[in-house]
């Protein structure tokens, strides 16, 4: 699952650095998430805008695939969560094994 979410421009530094560290009691806690911003994205758009990539597999083993990624807008600064609907199922190798960083960055780009 990949999932975009956006910061509120007007959130703390340490708070937001806080929330990439290891927030606690969300699905991104897992060790399974990994951020798969793309440079490119990270340069124009800075940390208020980054993309997830969750294992399924992870999901289910971990949290029963009773997750509500929606439940992350709960935290103070997120202004968004938004699941990107992909029509293939992407793994955590595809992203860094399969795909280069060029093939990433245009296949989120239009959710910039």
């Amino acid at each position: 699952m990949i999932f975009k979410l956006e910061f509120s421009p007007y959130i703390d530094d340490t708070v937001l650095r806080n929330f990439f560290d290891k927030p606690k009691g969300t699905c991104l806690d897992s060790s399974s998430a990994i951020n798969i911003t793309p440079t490119e994205i990270q340069k124009e758009k800075g940390l208020y805008l980054t993309f997830w990539l969750i294992d399924d597999n992870v999901l289910v083993k971990y949290y029963g695939e009773k997750v509500c990624i929606n439940s992350l807008c709960v935290y103070p600064g997120v202004k968004s969560v938004i699941i990107i609907p992909l029509e293939k199922h992407m793994t955590s190798h595809d992203i860094k094994f399969r795909l280069s960083e060029e093939e990433v960055n245009s296949l989120l780009l239009p959710y910039v």
